[in-house]
């Protein structure tokens, strides 16, 4: 039985009954954190609530934005399901030769070399690093807009990504794994599917109000037009957007409420009474802007850390591992892609960066999201950095203590100080970083989502597969490619 403390290869080898091998003893390399630990509802959960995080909060405007309806819906549709597909097929060799593969790179040395090795080690530890400097940037710019509401004189956006930086140190140094996050992922949940709830419906109020002045336009259309008299049906169906009758007779006349209203799209003084899908910018624009959407939709859904989430995974981790991707790419995609559509549908090609800024709700339901995006970002991006946390507490920690004895505590301290200093310094210099991760995941999420997988399956069931397989897996690389490029 595994204890919470250093994992060593005589505690976590393990009898592994996976899809793609038959029932073998699996040698599995020391390391720092828990091996083989959970169970796949407290992973599934995990993750399901990881990838809601408050990044969902800029997709309309990085997704559908410069896609439009047309392309836009189509592209989610089947990012998604490709993406789940490579998933499916990478988390089938986490067993190789008789060995465990805990570590993705690790994987990638033993099938394809040295050379191979470091390629995915930079991609992957690149990706993992500017990813973590986003999350500080966007949970300061949270802290940022709730101080905007309560005062005319606000700090600098600096300030509140140190005061991120600052936390997420804290809670990466008190919580040293994955597995660790289990006490926290119910409190997570909760937070997560509330500030969602929340936000859906001020977005669905806002869609709403559109459509409400736009049907007040027909009927004060109708109204005008004095002597014709309206069918009691079709005033009855407008009647379901626009609310009574106006009155006809009163000092109060149709026309200037309606144009009184129309002016301020809704009460709270946002206006939405212009919306439209249009894709804007000329053609070299739409076409630079759409394989930027393309890329963020490859980022949303790519477990790029799918080897070292599987790695917690009590036995049969195979089957394990793909029932946590059923629930993530049903249950957790519907909700981030559900943002996504009814964030768009509201506010069309004006849509924000940044949706809470946009929502015409009332002072503390913005200040409520932007809280929660805050505290749950925290859980998100811990669960995202481990690679990192876990690689460098291998190598630093010591492997005959536990993990919470006063050596390794204050080992991981200082550890976790140094990363997060440097990473914090980077993300309050540059706050437009979120842009290199995009221009970076066009690349190295592509290799190491879609390309590596198939080429796994070649090296490993090379000879043995069918032509039609080899062929299959050979277009992957070859369309994903020339995509990445």
């Amino acid at each position: 039985m595994e204890t919470e403390g250093v994992s060593r290869p005589q505690e976590t080898s393990n009898i592994e009954n996976g899809a793609m091998n038959d029932e073998h003893l699996a040698e599995v390399p020391a390391s720092a954190h828990l091996v083989g630990h959970d169970s796949w509802q407290q992973v599934g959960l995990m993750i399901m609530t990881c990838f809601n995080c408050g990044w969902i909060l800029s997709y309309s405007n990085l997704m559908l934005m410069p896609l439009g309806w047309g392309w836009g819906i189509p592209c989610m549709f089947f990012g998604g399901l490709f993406t789940w597909y490579t998933s499916w097929l990478l988390a089938g060799f986490h067993f190789i030769d008789g060995q465990r593969f805990i570590r993705y790179k690790d994987m990638i040395r033993h099938l394809f070399g040295k050379e191979m090795y470091y390629v995915t080690w930079i991609s992957q530890s690149a990706i993992l690093i500017l990813g973590n400097m986003t999350f500080i940037l966007l949970g300061g710019r949270g802290l940022k807009e709730i101080n905007l509401m309560f005062s005319d004189s606000a700090m600098r956006l600096q300030y509140f990504i140190i005061i991120t930086g600052i936390t997420y140190f804290i809670f990466s140094t008190v919580v040293p794994n994955m597995s660790a996050i289990r006490v926290w992922l119910g409190a997570s949940t909760i937070i997560t599917f509330g500030y969602i709830g929340v936000l859906l419906v001020i977005v669905v109020k806002d869609g709403r109000t559109y459509l409400t002045i736009k049907m007040r336009g027909i009927r004060k259309l109708v109204y005008l037009m004095g002597s014709i008299a309206i069918p009691a049906g079709f005033d009855k169906l407008l009647g379901v957007f626009t609310g009574p009758e106006p009155d006809r007779t009163g000092p109060d006349k149709p026309a200037d409420r309606l144009t009184t209203y129309s002016k301020t799209g809704d009460r709270s003084g946002k206006s939405n009474s212009h919306r439209n899908y249009e894709v804007k910018g000329n053609m070299m624009d739409k076409v630079l802007n759409a394989f930027g959407a393309v890329s963020a939709i490859i980022v949303s859904s790519a477990p790029v850390i799918l080897p070292e989430i599987q790695a917690t995974l009590r036995k049969p981790a195979v089957k394990n591992m793909r029932i946590v991707l059923t629930v993530q790419f049903t249950a957790g995609l519907m909700v981030y892609y559900g943002v996504t559509v009814l964030g768009y549908w509201a506010y069309g090609s004006a849509v924000s960066d940044y949706l809470p800024t946009a929502l015409s709700g009332p002072k503390w339901a913005k200040v409520l999201i932007n809280l929660i995006v805050f505290l749950q970002n925290i859980i998100s991006q811990h669960v995202f950095f481990q690679p990192v946390h876990e690689a460098l507490d291998t190598k630093f920690l010591k492997h005959d203590e536990g993990i919470y004895s006063k050596g390794n505590l204050t080992r991981r301290f200082f550890l976790r100080l140094l990363l997060f200093t440097g990473c914090t310094i980077v993300a309050a210099a540059i706050p437009f970083i979120g842009y290199f991760l995009n221009l970076l995941g066009s690349f190295t999420l592509i290799w190491l989502t879609f390309i590596l997988p198939s080429m796994i399956f070649i090296k490993v069931k090379g000879k043995p597969a069918r032509v039609e397989q080899k062929t299959w897996h050979w277009t992957i690389i070859f369309v994903s490619s020339l995509l990445a490029l």
